[in-house]
């Protein structure tokens, strides 16, 4: 057993290690069925990146149970034609693309294709499923836009021999508020959250049935299959390239 010294002596190390690195981070792992956790701060507010594909399915799903949502109501998705590696899916598409409600919802999640959110988005708003959240007793999560207006970063619009600059821009624009001259980057201007809040919602999904609201979406058939994980390749699935976030549940086998 793990006593109180040890554990802030490896939260300590952590930051450390972060901190020579360079870099800042928030980390929380949690058992959801005894509620132990151990974390590096995990309070510290953060943009959501793709992450916010989690929150936003779950709205819609919850919708199409209530019977709001029809999920084989076809979408019309204008073609991305996004050529910089990283995003999947239809941002890539050179043409219109119909697709139904819960397949553009699998289309989201399991490869984080940013077109097919951001029509679930048409259905639901940003403010629409940060008020679900908050109806589910899921605090510190905020959607406040669409990933079309968060997807356009330097890395994308200088030509790429100038790619360190756009780094440079990332690293030293911003301000002691959390603002920053990137709108990916500003904790004002986009989606945000915490590793707690985060972790909160998989506990809402995934923990004991007694722990959870009624209404949440039980497990619901949300398993990203990692179908975009290419270690390997060029690029970045995420559609920011300074943030990598990661949300998931890992179930015993017994």
């Amino acid at each position: 057993m793990i006593t109180p010294q040890e554990t802030a002596e490896l939260v300590d190390q952590c930051r450390a290690r972060l901190e020579r690195a360079g870099l800042t981070g928030s980390y929380l792992v949690r058992d959801l069925v005894s509620g132990k956790e151990l974390g590096v701060d995990t309070d510290r507010v953060v943009p959501l990146a793709s992450l916010a594909k989690v929150p936003l399915a779950l709205a819609v799903m919850e919708r199409i149970r209530q019977g709001r949502l029809d999920g084989a109501a076809r979408l019309r998705i204008p073609p991305g034609q996004v050529t910089t590696p990283g995003p999947t899916g239809t941002t890539r598409f050179r043409h219109v693309a119909d697709i139904a409600v819960e397949d553009a919802l699998s289309m989201a999640v399991t490869i984080s294709d940013n077109a097919a959110a951001d029509a679930l988005f048409d259905l639901v708003s940003p403010t629409e499923v940060t008020q679900t959240l908050t109806g589910w007793g899921v605090e510190g999560l905020v959607l406040r836009e669409k990933f079309s207006e968060l997807t356009q970063t330097p890395v994308e619009t200088l030509p790429r021999q100038d790619t360190d600059l756009a780094h440079t821009i990332a690293i030293g624009s911003g301000t002691g508020g959390g603002g920053h001259r990137l709108a990916q980057l500003d904790l004002t201007r986009t989606n945000t959250g915490t590793a707690k809040a985060l972790v909160d919602l998989l506990e809402a999904m995934w923990g004991p049935r007694d722990s959870h609201p009624p209404e949440v979406p039980l497990r619901a058939g949300l398993h990203p299959h990692d179908a975009a994980r290419r270690p390997d390749s060029e690029g970045t699935t995420g559609i920011d390239p300074w943030v990598f976030a990661e949300v998931r549940a890992l179930m015993a086998a017994n």
